[in-house]
């Protein structure tokens, strides 16, 4: 899942492989839209975007090479593809514990 969008789960991934599964021509990709905006995650398909997805360079994303194309599907997203928290501060201000998990150990002694 994603590491930075923590109210992602399983079921929007279904719902974005599903809505690319239930189409007679497989769009470019498929994108939840909450509230008029365009969210996350985003399915991309690789037949159609993956030459220019190769030439993406640092932390842009993929949203540049979407915008204007009419062949994105677009579904219903929620809060939760809206949502991207990108510091541990933010992370506990929504209730989740900034602390990793890996290599710490609950065992005391």
């Amino acid at each position: 899942m994603l590491g930075d969008m923590p109210r992602v789960t399983a079921a929007h991934i279904d719902r974005l492989a599903e809505a690319f599964a239930g189409t007679a021509e497989p769009p470019a990709a498929v994108v939840p839209v909450q509230a008029g905006r365009r969210g996350n995650p985003v399915l991309l398909n690789l037949r159609r975007l993956g030459p220019s997805i190769a030439r993406l360079a640092g932390d842009h994303g993929a949203g540049p090479l979407l915008r204007g194309r009419p062949d994105i599907l677009e579904i219903p997203g929620d809060p939760a593809t809206a949502l991207d928290i990108d510091t541990p501060d933010a992370l506990a201000a929504l209730g989740g514990d900034p602390a990793p998990t890996v290599g710490r150990s609950d065992r005391s002694g």
